[in-house]
Parts: C-alpha cells; structure tokens; sequence
C-alpha cells in the first residue's frame, strides 16, 4: 500500500529540493493534500490506534477476566505476554499481503475475544491479534497515535469496569476501528515504492500525482520514480554481514541495547499491568486512577515531539533515565511504606490525645499520603519514560545506519523491542509473588497412629515407614506435591518453598525434593529421632524458621497431613491477606464448618463480622460454645507475628509445659490472637491424613473428583 512508502526519506526530499521546481510548483503539490492524502494517514493512524489499543486494554481486562475464567499466575502472563508473542511474529512477517489482511486479523482476534468461553479460546485470540499488533508495528510511524489508543482502552476499560461480562466489551470494541479501516483500505493503491519492484512504472507514477496532486509537472514525478529506484538499488546492497564491520556492529549493539532498555525498565509492564499495581496499592477504583498514568503517557509523548530536536537525544536520554530511577525507587520506596510503618501507627495521637491507632483515623491519613506518593511516583516514571525511552530508541536507530542497512537493522532492533517486552510481561505476576512469602511445610511428625494401622494391614503394608506428607495421593506421587504444584502455578518457585523434617525421615525428603526441583539445603532435620524426642509442632516452625533466615519473611506454615477441597483458591487467599495488611499488620488462617460431634477434637475458633480471631478454644466441649470453625494447620504468618511465636515457645519452657502445648499448633494461635490481629478465611473443607482410614477415605476423594477436574481443565483450580 502507498504507506509503505510515505512519508519519503530524507535524501528523497533533498534531490527534489535540489532540483529547478518554481515556487507555484511547490504550491501546486501542497495543493494536492486533498481526500486521498488525509484518507491515507487515516488508515496509518487507524493501524498505530489499534497497536495502541490491544496493548492498552488488557490492562482492565485482567480483573474481571478473573471472574469466568479461574487462572494460575502463569496462565495470566499467558494471556497478557500472548500479543506480544504473536506480534514477533507479526512483525516478522509483515509485508504487503499481511498489511492488507491487518484489519481482518485485529476482527477476527477481537470477535474471538468477545466470545470465548475457555481459556484456550482467550489465550488464541490474543495471540491472533498480536500477529496484527506485529504488522502494525512495523508499518505505524506515528507513536502519539499508539498511546491515544491505549488512552481509549483505558476509557473504554473505566466505563465497562463494573459491567457483568465487561471484559467482553473491552475486547470486542476493539474490532470498530479495523472495520472502518478494512472499509478504506481497499481504495488504497498498492505503494509506488511496491509498483516499482514489479517494474509498474506508470502505475507508480499515478500514486504519486494522486498523492502531490495532478497539477505537479512530469518532471518531478519522474524525479520521485528515480529517488524510490535509487533508494531501492542502496537498500539492496547491504547484507547481514555487513553488521560484523565495526562501524555497524557497534550501531547495531546500541540500537539493540536502547530497544532492550525500553522494555526491560518495565514501562509496558506497568501498561500491562497498571490496574493490577495500583489494586496492589489499594486505589478504590484502580481502573480510574490507571486512566490518569494513560493520559500522562500521552501527554509526554506530545512534549517529547516538541524539544527532541532542541534538547538533543542523548541529552534528554541521559536525564530522563536519571528520574526514570529515582521514580521507580520512589515506587518501591512507597510500597514498602505502606506494609511497614508500624512506628506511625503504634503511636499515633489524636488532638484528644486518644490513640487514634484504634480507630484507624491516623492510619486513614497516612494511607491517603502513601497513595498519593505512589501515584505521583508512577506519573513521573511514565512521563520520564515517554520524554525519553519510550521514544527516542525508534528515532535513532532510524539515524544511526546507512541507508543500505537501515531495513534490515530496523528488523533486528525491533526484534529485540518484541523479545524483551515478551520476557518482562510474561514474569511480572511470578516475580511479584515469588518475592512476597516463603512456604515452609511441616513433616517433622512420626504419624504414630497410621504407622500401627499400617503395621495391622496387609494390602497397605508397602507403605510402612512413609512420612504423611509423602504418602502417595491421588495421581501425585505424595501428599505435600499438590502443594507444590499448586505453589508453582502461582509463581511461587522452588525457590521459596522449605520442609522441615526430623532425622528419621531426611533422607526420604531429600529424594522426594530431588524430582521436584526443590534444592536439598531446603530440607532439613530437626535432629530428633523418634516420637519421645520430638520437638512439636510449634517449635518445628520456630526452628525452620531460623534455620532458613526467614524472621523478616511474611511465612506461610502448612501441615504435611493436610490437603484442602478442590475449591480451594489460593490466589483469593493470598488478596485477603493483602486486603487485611492494608489496614494493619495481621496473620491469615483457613477456617471450615465441622459437626457439632467433631467440636471436641479440634481448635475452634470465633471471629467477629469482619472475619477476625476474637478468641479460641483448644478442643471444647460442643455445648460450651456456638462456634463451630475449626483451624486447620494452613497459617500465613505476618514477619512481625514471628517474635511472638518465639515467646510462646519460649514461655511453654519456662513452664515446663507438657508435650502436648508444644505440639498443638492451635495454643500458640490463642497466644497470638489477644495480641495480633489474625484473620479468617472460609475454606469449604480439608483432607486430614491421620490413620489408614482417613488415607484411604482421601484417596477416594481424588477419585471421586478426578474425571470433574480433568473435565474443567484449566478452568478450576484444587489441591
């Protein structure tokens, strides 16, 4: 198409420029900026719209997506990193017959958004239309009209934000914009640059009197034809080889770098993921305040045009990417506050000179602060981006080659944009997870009781000496894999999870961690050797905690005989826990509903309207109390929870308590709770190997859920 070939490079304009064209030629050909012209940057400006807007709306989509479709962390990065994988390949392939298919790629991709009922539906429309983001890409030179479609996506996101099946509309609009321009771009011509190769001469010579007007003389379009010739036959000449000479490797690594840096700062992440990084922030409405980040992007972008030739790129390069660092320390800086100030809120006074800790009114206050240094710190990010980075890379590397390799570097440096905006993208959601909570599973127990049932049975008598948590389970190779595996698949790795085990058991832990990817120094012994020298459960947690350095670590501490329901949703879990530490620091433990005749054989506990621990009871008779939530061993410890659980531990010593206050994880909660705030989460039941009837009552769970799990696929989640 003609914009392939529009606007004319530079050397075309100064042979034309050199030329003996009068000054009523020159106005003739301003003249013949008419309908065809304007009709024409319409449909590049429609294509730089829709790059925009698919990259944009994801951003709003994210959430409420959450709703139908139940996703892991990583099946999140997939659905957002999809337009970016397609777009390399996109943007790879693009050429005339893909540029006239673009519009039908950006239909097709939206309509099968807004229809799909799975996820692997959702995950192949976003990949189509990244193919046409990748075309859009490499044929749209106006960027200011790529960030006014993220702007609408954006807009378009806030008005659908609380609309049942929104996210629908949020996609399908996107399917306007390529209608309107499948509509023009059948009346575009093919590029004279394209009419040319094919040796078409008289059809590229009526492209361009349609483009500078019929009244141009014959002269000068023959002077066009001979500047787009001479343009080709040097653009033909270079070879990728050429890039090993120094003078053009060394552009070449510096184009690569400046597109790399553009997306390695994490700015299209931030696009990406805006509304989620601002829920993180505990904004109302994040999807509104998100509109106010699009809109600065936009803004700067405008600027940027103004004074890059007056400031000098390097100039503005350098000093941007200076406030681009100190923004985003501030960011973190700002984040980190708002989970950490407990100084400002243990001794907040009122004018009274009541505490108006108690009453959140100081703590109000200082969240209003906190967010709005947040906000201020992510307006300054993005507008130091788009002054500098976000901008500056494309031009550059457009002036740093010859005209002979200018195509093919173009085609490598943009190549390199796509790459590292896939990788930033796609490891967003797994880095923010993986860097928040360590996971330490309890298997120091001697499972006493099923070890006598074992010992009793003869079809069950294989697996004698087995630890519960590596019993075999379902179709897992031990109970505490379903946890891993379920761990994984929220972006918490290998990395953060740990075991403590005793002696006896060790060397079967280290085997199990071996298939699995966890590290050996990630088990360890308590040093006991049998059930008389135990340490118990409480001190086991104490232990492991110190062992692997984890006292400034938010700590999540699971029983090793104990799986929950396949309703279980552990991304739910862990957005309660981040809405209870908005307000103040708490800890989180899972409650379920028990019978009144099984009252008596666990922790019960009693929460207010809120959810809150306001008192618990070790084993109570069921006439004693209404309550009717038991505790299983599934407790996110808050970092600053942890000198506590020493406490206890070291006050059962000081007592000389028995065994079994060691032991009982649900006593050490009583110690907590009159002294940190710990929440509540409904779970709808568990799984509780404690004898060979309850393993065998499990294992026929699994069974009994297998075919319904296998049949919903991806679209539930269960442990």
């Amino acid at each position: 198409m003609v914009i392939d070939n529009f606007p004319i490079n530079r050397r075309q304009y100064e042979r034309i420029n050199s030329s003996d064209r009068t000054e009523e030629e020159l106005v003739q050909s301003a003249e013949g900026l008419t309908s065809f012209v304007y009709t024409l940057v319409l449909s590049v400006c429609l294509g730089g719209f829709l790059f925009g807007y698919d990259t944009g709306v994801i951003s709003g989509a994210l959430s409420p997506l959450e709703k139908d479709f139940v996703m892991s962390i990583q099946q999140k990065e997939f659905i957002v990193g999809g337009t970016t994988f397609g777009a390399i390949f996109g943007g790879l392939s693009a050429g005339y017959p893909l540029v006239l298919c673009a519009s039908i790629i950006f239909i097709l991709g939206s309509a099968m958004l807004a229809f799909a009922h799975s996820y692997n539906i959702l995950l192949l429309g976003r990949l189509i239309v990244g193919v046409g983001v990748g075309a859009a890409s490499m044929i749209i030179p106006v960027y200011i009209v790529v960030t006014f479609g993220q702007v609408t996506a954006y807009v378009i996101n806030l008005v659908f934000s609380r609309t049942e099946g929104g996210w629908r509309y949020m996609f399908g609009l996107g399917a306007l914009p390529a209608i309107l321009q499948l509509i023009i771009m059948p009346f575009m011509p093919e590029s004279p640059r394209r009419m040319i190769f094919v040796s078409e001469i008289e059809a590229a010579k009526h492209t361009l009197r349609r483009i500078y007007g019929y009244s141009v003389s014959e002269e000068f379009i023959c002077q066009e034809v001979e500047a787009i010739q001479e343009d080709m036959q040097n653009t033909n000449l270079g070879t990728y080889h050429d890039f090993l000479k120094p003078e053009n490797f060394k552009p070449l690594i510096i184009a690569c770098m400046l597109q790399a840096a553009q997306q390695l700062s994490g700015f299209n992440t931030v696009m990406y993921y805006a509304a989620t990084i601002l829920k993180m922030a505990n904004f109302e409405d994040p999807t509104a305040v998100a509109l106010v980040v699009a809109v600065a992007n936009m803004m700067f972008t405008m600027i940027a045009i103004f004074i890059i030739d007056k400031a000098g790129r390097r100039h503005i390069l350098i000093v941007t990417m200076l406030f681009m660092i100190l923004s985003l320390l501030a960011l973190g800086g700002s984040f980190a506050i708002q989970q950490d100030w407990s100084d400002l809120k243990n001794n907040c006074i009122r004018a009274d000179g009541q505490y108006a800790a108690s009453t959140q009114e100081c703590h109000n206050n200082q969240s209003t602060i906190i967010s709005t240094m947040l906000l201020i710190s992510l307006t300054s990010y993005v507008a130091s981006y788009a002054l500098g980075l976000g901008y500056i890379p494309w031009i550059i590397q457009g002036e740093l080659f010859t005209l002979q390799l200018r195509g093919k570097a173009n085609g490598i440096a943009t190549t390199t944009n796509w790459i590292c905006n896939l990788i930033a993208a796609s490891t967003f959601l797994t880095m923010t997870n993986a860097l928040s909570t360590a996971v330490l599973i309890l298997g120091a127990g001697y499972g006493t009781r099923l070890q006598k049932d074992l010992t009793n049975s003869t079809e069950y008598s294989q697996l004698l000496g087995i630890p519960k948590a590596l019993l075999p389970l379902g179709n897992k190779d031990a109970l505490i894999t379903h946890w891993v595996e379920l761990f994984q698949n929220h972006g918490i790795t290998s990395a953060s999870i740990y075991v403590v085990t005793n002696a006896q058991c060790y060397e079967q832990f280290i085997t199990w961690a071996k298939h699995h990817n966890i590290p050996s120094d990630h088990i360890v012994s308590d040093g006991t050797s049998s059930n008389e020298t135990r340490l118990g459960a409480v001190p086991d947690i104490l232990f492991g905690i110190k062992h692997f350095d984890m006292d400034q670590d938010d700590v999540l501490v699971i029983g090793g005989d104990t799986l929950f329901l396949h309703d279980f949703d552990l991304e739910r879990f862990f957005d309660r826990y981040k809405q209870l530490n908005s307000l103040t620091d708490a800890c989180l433990v899972t409650t379920y509903s028990v019978r009144d005749d099984e009252v008596h054989k666990f922790g019960i506990v009693k929460t207010n309207r809120e959810g809150i621990i306001t008192n618990f009871l070790e084993k109570p008779s069921p006439f004693s109390t209404e309550a009717r939530s038991a505790c299983p061993c599934f407790y996110l410890f808050n970092s600053r929870s942890i000198p506590l659980i020493e406490e206890f531990v070291d006050g059962c010593e000081v007592s000389n308590a028995p065994k079994e206050a060691y032991d009982a994880t649900g006593k050490c909660l009583a110690y907590l709770h009159p002294r940190f705030k710990i929440g509540t989460f409904p779970i709808s039941g568990r799984i509780d190997v404690g004898g060979l009837t309850s393993y065998i009552d499990a294992n026929k769970y699994f069974e009994t859920h297998h075919n319904q799990s296998t049949e919903k696929g991806s679209d539930r989640k269960h442990v």
